[in-house]
């Protein structure tokens, strides 16, 4: 904003929106998805950042599924069932499931951010065996978004993403 001109700054207004509250997208949600169960309403709340359109998209398009999957592996860490880690993989590679692909890797992201956020502030975290070294988190996080990126979209180099982003993770929980 400060490199606009002052007739056009002066024009500008400050709009800060803040994440809605749990009661209120319990109440939303409700009324646009109403299918859901209270239970799985809860998780479908618990990830969504007090968006009610990032509520909406994940509980549309498979995001409740999809985060089980990602947060069941991430807990077992620093074990890796490589059986189910294929499955998974596979599920993501097969032709037309590029959006479950983006929805799941945003979802991996979204929950390594989080471990490290609370483990940063000294709260407890279900991924602590990963996140007891901050800057090896980081650094695997990192790892894990550049894998994402430079991930040309196919359906081998998204299962190779996936286990390559596993392995890293269960590297370092192991330490």
């Amino acid at each position: 904003p400060l490199s606009l001109l002052p007739t056009i700054r002066s024009r500008i207004s400050r709009l800060s929106l803040r994440p809605l509250a749990n009661n209120d997208l319990d109440r939303l949600v409700s009324n646009y998805l109403p299918e859901l169960t209270p239970t799985d309403r809860a998780a479908l709340i618990a990830i969504s950042d007090g968006s009610i359109g990032r509520a909406l998209a994940l509980g549309t398009q498979g995001g409740l599924e999809l985060d089980r999957e990602v947060s069941g592996l991430l807990e077992a860490l620093p074990k890796t069932d490589a059986e189910r880690l294929h499955r998974f993989a596979d599920t993501l590679a097969r032709p037309g499931q590029e959006a479950a692909w983006r929805t799941a890797t945003a979802l991996l992201s979204w929950r390594l951010s989080r471990a490290i956020e609370a483990a940063a502030h000294g709260k407890s975290t279900e991924l602590a065996p990963l996140v007891r070294r901050l800057d090896r988190a980081v650094e695997v996080w990192d790892k894990v978004r550049d894998l994402v990126a430079q991930s040309d979209g196919t359906s081998h180099a998204r299962k190779q993403v996936v286990l390559g982003a596993f392995f890293a993770l269960e590297r370092a929980a192991r330490g």
